[in-house]
């Protein structure tokens, strides 16, 4: 008879100060039909309204940890996984949920049957408008192999909750990086993608809330947005990754459309010059180079 792999999960929930939506969440893993040894939840909030919830779920596989005067998500998140039991982590935002019972089950199905050389397996899953109680989007990405190159220009497999990934990518290449507030998810990501393969599970299991009664944006994939930070994350992600992406010029256009777009809204139009040229080297002139050079135009003589 063929032996089934059956490692072992811990689930990992960052918390920031969502308390009426974390049971959602968390209910969500609960619920799944593969045996999970941990719920790691690490709350960074103030106040003891998260702690007093989380605590009164009856079940003894989670495992509150408070997190005391970490502004740092990459530091929490490592933290987190540094302390996980289980073979393969996952990660669920404390306002998402897994709206299947097989989203562990199909993807460590997917992984068994992939082999080894595969570390990384997500899910499709769907964007809810919860002030409209409407489904917004759907995405349904198919990269697939060894996609580091795929990654170097965008984030095509989406962010942290539809994905499971085998605990010793990180123990031997590291997690999140640190002073990373911007897009944490998808730097990660590009990293661990040097080292393994990544499959996917061709099924809507997860769902992203968005419109909810608090700030969407969450410790896994970003403190609070701000174009600084932005702008950060995408220099960061160029110096990281500049040899790579220099073998694949094209690599860099995602990024330069992103500088190019927030310099000229921070009113900062030298540098936004700056990108431009860049992105003329590599692509030439095209129909989004001629609109942003008549935009820059029409903001200056604006502010004239």
């Amino acid at each position: 008879m063929e032996q089934i792999n059956k490692p072992s999960i811990s689930v990992i929930i960052v918390t920031v100060g969502r308390p009426l939506l974390i049971t959602r969440a968390i209910n969500s893993i609960l619920k799944q039909d593969y045996p999970i040894c941990e719920i790691i939840i690490g709350d960074v909030s103030k106040g003891s309204e998260t702690e007093k919830i989380v605590r009164n779920i009856d079940n003894n596989i989670i495992k509150y940890i408070k997190i005391i005067n970490e502004k740092d998500p990459a530091v929490t998140l490592n933290s987190l996984i540094a302390q996980a039991k289980g073979e393969l982590i996952a990660f669920c935002d404390d306002d998402d949920e897994w709206i299947s019972p097989h989203k562990l089950s199909k993807q460590v199905d997917k992984l068994n049957e992939l082999g080894n050389e595969y570390g990384i397996i997500y899910c499709w899953y769907e964007i809810w408008d919860d002030r409209k109680d409407i489904l917004l989007s759907t995405r349904c990405p198919t990269k697939a192999g060894f996609i580091f190159w795929n990654l170097l220009g965008d984030n095509t497999i989406a962010g942290t909750p539809n994905l499971l990934i085998r605990k010793i990518l990180f123990d031997k290449y590291g997690g999140w990086v640190e002073n990373t507030l911007y897009a944490a998810d998808h730097l990660m990501l590009t990293m661990l993608s040097q080292h393994t393969k990544i499959g996917y599970v061709p099924e809507i299991l997860v769902r992203v809330h968005q419109h909810h009664i608090y700030n969407r944006q969450t410790n896994l994939c970003g403190l609070f947005f701000t174009y600084e930070n932005r702008i950060k994350y995408q220099l960061k992600f160029i110096e990281m990754f500049k040899e790579y992406m220099d073998l694949i010029p094209n690599s860099y256009l995602p990024h330069y459309r992103v500088l190019i777009a927030d310099y000229i809204y921070l009113k900062n139009f030298n540098l936004a010059i700056i990108y431009i040229i860049k992105y003329i080297f590599i692509r030439g002139i095209d129909k989004y180079i001629l609109k942003t050079i008549i935009k820059i135009g029409i903001s200056i003589i604006k502010s004239i």
